[in-house]
This record gives C-alpha cells, sequence and structure tokens, in this order.
C-alpha cells in the first residue's frame, strides 16, 4: 500500500497552507484512509492504487509549498478510521521518504519501500525514486498559463474549442500545451503508475483495501 506524507516547506516564514491543501485534496482525491493534518505542518493519507496517488502527487505539485514523501509496503490489518492510528512498514517508509524529500532540491519529492516488516529501504525503491523525482520535476515547473491551458483542453476537448474558452488563439494555446510536455508527461504518469504498483506487489503491500472515492471527482491533466 501507498502512505503519502506532505510537509509544508518554510512553515516558519509562509502562512499555513495545510487548510487549503486539505480542501483541495479531500475534494479531488481517491484514498484509502483520506488525508489529515497528523502534527503540526504534516498532511498524511494512505491509498492502495497506484494511479491514485500519481493522481494526488500531480494535485500537490500544482499546488507547491510541500515537500512529498511516499512510502510504500505492508500496513497493519485490520486499518483503523484514521490515517493517523494506522501503523505498518508503509508508514515508517513515508516518513523516512519526506525527510529525506525536504534535504531534497526542485520538486522535493523521495519514495522509500519497507518490504514486509523489514525497517531497510529496499532497492527497488531507490530505483522507482529515481524515474518518479524526473517526471515530478517537470510537472512541478508547469506555469499558471499552462496549467489553465490544459484544464481547458481536458475540459472542451479540441484545442480550438479551449483557446476560444480563454479568448486565445488556437495557435497561442497549442504553444502552451508543448510546453507543458502535456503528451510526455502524460506518458511519464502511466510508467510512474505501473513502477509504483510494480513496487508496491514486490514489497508485499498489496491492494489489499480498496479506495473510497469522493461524490464528486474532478481530475487534472497530468
Amino acid at each position: 500500500m501507498f502512505v503519502l506524507t506532505l510537509d509544508q516547506r518554510d512553515s516558519t516564514h509562509l502562512s499555513d497552507a495545510v487548510p487549503g491543501l486539505l480542501a483541495l485534496l479531500g475534494r479531488e482525491c481517491t484514498t484509502t484512509l483520506p488525508f489529515e493534518r497528523t502534527a503540526g505542518d504534516e498532511v498524511q493519507a494512505l491509498f492502495a492504487s497506484a494511479q491514485d496517488v500519481v493522481d494526488a502527487l500531480t494535485l500537490v505539485l500544482r499546488h507547491g509549498g510541500f515537500a512529498a514523501g511516499l512510502g510504500v509496503g505492508p500496513v497493519d490489518q485490520p486499518l483503523p478510521d484514521s490515517t493517523r492510528a494506522a501503523r505498518g512498514p508503509a508508514y515508517t517508509a513515508a516518513r523516512e521518504a519526506v525527510e529525506a524529500a525536504k534535504l531534497g532540491s526542485g520538486a522535493q519529492l523521495a519514495v522509500v519501500a519497507h518490504a514486509d516488516d523489514s525497517r531497510t529501504p529496499t532497492e527497488a525503491g531507490e530505483e522507482v525514486s529515481a524515474l518518479v523525482w524526473p517526471w515530478a520535476v517537470l510537472v512541478a515547473a508547469r506555469t499558471q498559463k499552462q496549467w489553465e491551458a490544459l484544464d481547458a483542453l481536458r475540459e472542451h476537448g479540441t484545442q480550438k474549442a479551449a483557446a476560444e474558452a480563454l479568448g486565445r488563439t488556437p495557435q497561442a494555446l497549442s504553444k502552451l500545451v508543448r510546453a507543458a510536455h502535456a503528451e510526455e508527461l502524460q506518458a511519464c504518469a502511466l510508467s510512474v503508475s505501473r513502477a509504483l504498483a510494480r513496487l508496491d506487489r514486490v514489497t508485499g503491500g498489496g491492494d489489499r483495501t480498496s479506495g473510497t472515492r469522493p461524490a464528486e471527482t474532478r481530475g487534472k491533466p497530468r
């Protein structure tokens, strides 16, 4: 399973961004145990689906301002009602991952995997982290105008219709979409999702519990 821990960057000098992020993630994400504030400026959730994790990471990277640590591995059963009460190797891995992410640069994202009851990170987790990081850096580098172009394209279906909705020319919108590396990063996101799913199987985490989808989920282009 997947534990995503987020920690606000430079929180001593910035206003509290946790409530806004919690509202966004609670509205948009599919989780097994929902996002909640766990301590200080940290937010955490449990996932059973690799694709749901990628969707959540995309939202976090778009929002900005948070280091992200993803732990992969088993979680003690039965699951409690709150991620704050959950335990297991995936939670230990997530703690290590977010601490590593805070030491990094760029997107500040790390993946750590613990197999079964092992306290030692797996080599497979390091390999997946190396794959995820460049994808995350490029997603985080998108500008607001690029995100708006991607949102409009997703909503309206064609570049012509999206351009009209934004009051732009099709050529201008096409330039924004290309600069956002839309097709390339969509393919990368699929590869990241598959790699995380394989890592979940390798560590013995498995999809033991199905996620609960919110009544209204609006995904963002990746």
